[in-house]
């Protein structure tokens, strides 16, 4: 060991000997390089006088040397920069590089004076300039042989310094390594001692193991560095199943863990303090209470732990806790549900409280039926909690079966969807999918019928059932608060608000006219009454005529405030504003009129005022009334005998709110379908018609004629006319890029938007924002909206046409076509409508209309669609009437665009 110690001091002392010789070493090559530097510039500062000398020389005997010059000239540049051909060094010394700078300065007069003097000047000039420039020379290079002179003694300083240090570190690593050698020495000494003593304490260690194996507590001490179990007493080995405790580690033994236990006290024990601490064990399924202390075991460093079994006063405990809790949890949802006067701000509220008492992952509140559930309330313990249970399309067979468990049991609980693998595969697989593990549902009855039930993710097991009794009591007092909810509603619907419009009704006008004619605040008023609902309830039925009631309202509410409105007799109505100044109040109703104009259903007398303040509404309010029954009377006289009053079905109503309408385009709800146009002559495909249609639900898509004309009625058809002619640019321009073969696609437009401001230039961005070639895009605009503020149109028109897009006039035949749209709007493309195609093989007349219009047609460029072909005679017969191109059933329907794609535009040939 002694020589181990000898040669390890050794190898300690080569190490800064070692550094010594390297740095000096180092040091000395460093020096020697710059004194070869600072020689070199030296001996060139001594050359460019040498130079110069012998360049007068020649000078004054007529001798030229251009040459010379240009090689001091070098040499100068080289000593000021230290760059250059003859790798001199940048002397790093202000004299001296001052000296060069006047050395240039004396050196451009001297070549001044030598040009001069070979012009025929003066010697003596010549001969004087070069004394002053070798005076300066000789300067320049004292300089540098005093500064080279400098840089020796700086590394004769640095040499010695870096020897001195070094030998100073030597004798004082000798003098530490004969200290350490005196103090291993006394270690060895005290490590006799500590044997002898390690003796003495195996002997007492081993004599108290006796009592403490006799105790009836857990006993076990462990080292608190490495975690090794030292010692378990009797009750201890029989608790945890140990025969021999060599080499194990106290987290494995006591806990059954692969790593130190989380809640572990090594971190925070002191000596001579106890740490108390109460802990459920997995292995024995007991409640312990945990004292752990810091002792002397065997010599060393350990921790005791005693563990008193206290398993039924923590249940006892437990019980009553859960009992507190519950009851807490009951009176806290009660309060909530029955203070807030807004049960739709309670139950969210509620169903936090009941999620975080459940320590579940979300809680939702579902109306149902046997066919689907819908979400009303959701909470979840993750708000970037994505899982929808009821929105998956996969529930919709389990909801039956959950139905009925619901109906006869009230609750439906799953305590491990395990259980179900092989009874419900199906219910497994879903729930596993959406990591559902545990799942509580509990009814809501309405007269004995389901209507709603709580749904509960992932409870926490101990909460499944334990829990049951409070989610029954919650259960009932929810459902009195939704009864209550909703019999104030009924009562105030009842009370102010008008049933069929749900606007406010007569009793709430008379109460906010009063206290309106309180007020200095000035309002509007609007008397409204709907123009031939007699006729409309005698001839269509009264369904339809409060449908038309229900559309003056949503006219209304769309202009103005909804609590402004009121519905104050059967087909009256009345606007009060609040929230509106007089110039905002006449531009609503002026909108209101635009709105009516553009409804070719309802009929409303308008009559309107304004009042400055609130004791001038009685006035004002009969002023209305008075313009409004003129505004009547004036409909009456001018009004013709009413058409079929046309009604929308009630699925596709919701879309007349534009939120909803956005909404349903950003769930794809809409859907683009293509209809391929043929060469009649070829049979080749020349292009296409987008088309759109409404999928209601999975089983169910609409036609445009379903929905088309509401959103024309109310104004937002281009919302989905840009979404088809976007889609349609998109399309094109995946196309593009798979080098399928491209044809045009015609895009229909209604005429709403077509007379928009920015329609043309919509388009354009559209297109170019796609970079579609707009000769790709044909714009197609029905043959009836050319009598709708015509100028405007054909400008409209000839803006796309310039734009690069094509034109296209569709439904020509309808009712009665106008020739004079021949003259007087330019298009491209005139579309034949189906009616006239339908008999073309048997009424004589038809076909002699369609060979005249082919004739005009090719007379003026302009080409001729056939749409609504269904057999091959029509086909023949449009051919012989020189029709060039046909669109209908007998090529195909409109179909999906993959569909198209699969069939019309097959992807390339890698070797194409």
């Amino acid at each position: 060991m002694k020589n181990n110690k000898n040669v390890y001091s050794t190898r300690f002392l080569l190490v800064p000997l070692s550094l010594s010789l390297v740095l000096t070493g180092v040091l000395s090559l460093f020096a020697i390089r710059n004194l070869q530097g600072n020689a070199r510039v030296i001996n060139y500062t001594g050359i460019v006088r040498g130079a110069t000398q012998r360049l007068v020389k020649q000078e004054l005997n007529h001798q030229a040397d251009d040459a010379m010059i240009g090689k001091i000239d070098l040499l100068l540049n080289e000593l000021e920069t230290g760059e250059g051909p003859d790798a001199l060094i940048r002397l790093d010394d202000e004299q001296f590089q001052s000296q060069v700078q006047r050395l240039q300065e004396a050196w451009i007069q001297l070549k001044a004076a030598i040009v001069d003097y070979r012009g025929g000047g003066s010697a003596e000039n010549l001969y004087q300039l070069s004394e002053i420039y070798f005076d300066l020379a000789n300067d320049a290079v004292s300089f540098a042989e005093t500064y080279s002179e400098a840089s020796v003694h700086r590394a004769q300083t640095s040499l010695l310094f870096v020897n001195v240090f070094f030998l100073l570190l030597t004798l004082a690593l000798l003098y530490f390594s004969h200290i350490q050698h005196k103090r291993q020495k006394l270690l060895e000494e005290k490590e006799i001692e500590t044997r002898r003593k390690q003796a003495e304490l195996d002997q007492l260690n081993r004599e108290l193991q006796a009592p403490m194996n006799e105790i009836s507590e857990l006993i076990y001490i462990s080292d608190p560095e490495t975690y090794e179990l030292l010692f378990i007493n009797e009750s201890g080995r029989q608790a945890f199943h140990v025969d021999s405790i060599e080499g194990r580690k106290c987290y494995n033994v006591l806990q059954g863990l692969d790593h130190p236990c989380p809640f572990c006290t090594n971190a925070i024990l002191k000596e001579n303090e106890t740490y108390t601490q109460e802990m459920d064990n997995p292995l024995t399924h007991c409640h312990y209470l945990l004292k752990d202390r810091l002792i002397t075991w065997n010599g060393r460093r350990a921790r005791l732990e005693i563990a008193f079994d206290t398993t039924q006063s923590e249940a006892e405990k437990q019980r009553l806790k859960r009992m507190l809790e519950n009851e807490k949890l009951i009176v806290d949802c009660v309060r909530e549900l029955y203070e807030d006067e807004m049960l739709e701000s309670a139950i969210p509220e509620m169903l936090r409280r009941l999620g975080k008492f459940m320590e579940a992952d979300r809680i939702t509140l579902c109306s149902l039926n046997p066919v689907h559930f819908t979400v009303t309330s959701r909470w979840s313990s993750d708000p970037q909690d994505p899982t929808r249970l009821f929105s998956d399309a996969r529930v919709k067979p389990l909801i039956g079966r959950w139905l009925k468990q619901l109906q006869k049991n009230q609750s439906y609980v799953v305590e491990n969807i395990e259980e179900l693998k092989t009874s419900s595969p199906e219910e497994y697989a879903l729930l596993h999918s959406l990591g559902i593990a545990r799942l509580i549902l509990l009814a809501l009855e309405v007269r004995g019928e389901v209507t709603d039930c709580i749904c509960i993710h992932n409870p926490a097991p101990d909460k499944l059932q334990n829990s049951i009794v409070v989610l029954q009591t919650l259960r009932y007092f929810l459902l009195l608060a939704r009864h209550r909810a909703a019999d104030k509603i009924k009562l105030a619907q009842l009370s102010y608000t008008d049933s069929l419009t749900g606007l406010f009704n007569r009793n709430r006008y008379i109460q906010d006219l009063d206290k309106k004619m309180q007020s200095p605040e000035a309002a509007g008023v609007l008397f409204v009454d709907l123009n031939g609902l007699k006729e409309i309830n005698d001839q269509f039925g009264h369904d339809c005529g409060d449908q038309a009631l229900k559309s003056c309202a949503d006219h209304l509410r769309a202009c103005f405030a909804a609590d402004s409105c009121y519905r104050i007799g059967g087909d009256e109505f009345v606007v009060l504003t609040h929230d509106l100044n007089e110039e905002e109040f006449f531009d609503q109703v002026h909108h209101l009129r635009l709105r009516l104009q553009n409804s070719a259903r309802l009929h409303l007398a308008l009559g309107t005022d304004w009042a400055s303040c609130g004791s001038l509404l009685p006035s004002a309010i009969k002023a209305a009334d008075e313009k409004m029954y003129k505004d009547k009377k004036a409909y009456y006289y001018h009004a013709t005998q009413p058409g079929r009053y046309r009604h929308h079905t009630d699925e596709v109503l919701p879309l007349a709110n534009l939120n909803v309408l956005r909404q349903k385009i950003n769930e794809s709800r809409f859907l683009v379908y293509f209809q391929p146009k043929i060469a009649i002559e070829t049979g080749q495909l020349v292009g296409a018609e987008a088309l759109v249609r409404y999928q209601l639900d999975q089983n169910l898509i609409l036609a445009p004629n379903a929905f088309i004309p509401l959103l024309e009625e109310t104004q937002t058809i281009s919302q989905i006319d840009f979404f088809v002619f976007e889609f349609v640019c998109l399309r094109l321009q995946k196309w593009i890029r798979e080098g399928r073969r491209i044809t045009p696609v015609s895009v229909n437009f209604s005429r709403y938007t077509v007379l928009e401001e920015t329609f043309c230039q919509r388009c354009i961005e559209l297109s170019d924002h796609y970079h579609i070639d707009r000769g790709l895009l044909e714009i197609e605009i029905t043959e009836n909206a050319l009598d709708v503020q015509e100028e405007d149109l054909r400008h409209t028109i000839d803006t796309v046409r310039r734009a690069g897009f094509s034109v296209s006039i569709d439904d020509f035949g309808v009712e009665f076509s106008n020739l004079s749209l021949f003259s007087g709007a330019d298009f491209d493309i005139l579309k034949l409508d189906r009616s006239l195609i339908q008999d073309i093989a048997s009424n004589a007349k038809a076909r002699a209309l369609i060979e005249a219009m082919s004739d005009v047609c090719q007379k003026m460029k302009i080409k001729l669609v056939a749409e609504g072909v269904e057999t091959e005679e029509q086909l023949s017969i449009l051919d012989q009437c020189h029709v060039e191109i046909a669109q209908g059933f007998l090529f195909s329907r409109p179909i999906p665009v993959s569909d198209y794609e699969a069939k019309y535009l097959p992807l390339p040939h890698p070797e194409e």
